[in-house]
């Protein structure tokens, strides 16, 4: 098997796993509203993991924000 070939099975891998396990810390929280514990999950998953990620992998970060013009950064806040 190729590298790719082996990456991507150890993406799907790892999604499957994620999956599978993202409302295991919900069993742990009992006494809170569902909706408490959603908006944790949606700030943490939308908002906190993304940024972590992104500073992780992409070096120079804030150089390639302040390079880029507002309007393309308008247009990545609104459509992702």
């Amino acid at each position: 098997m190729s590298g790719n070939v082996l990456s991507g099975l150890a993406v799907v891998v790892l999604a499957g796993l994620l999956n599978g396990s993202f409302a295991a810390p919900m069993k742990r929280i009992t006494g809170w509203r569902w909706e408490n514990s959603w908006l944790i999950f949606a700030l943490s998953g939308l908002v906190v993991f993304p940024w972590i990620i992104n500073f992780a992998t992409v070096p120079n970060v804030p150089d390639i924000y302040a390079g880029a013009s507002a309007s393309t950064l308008l247009k990545v806040v609104l459509f992702g």
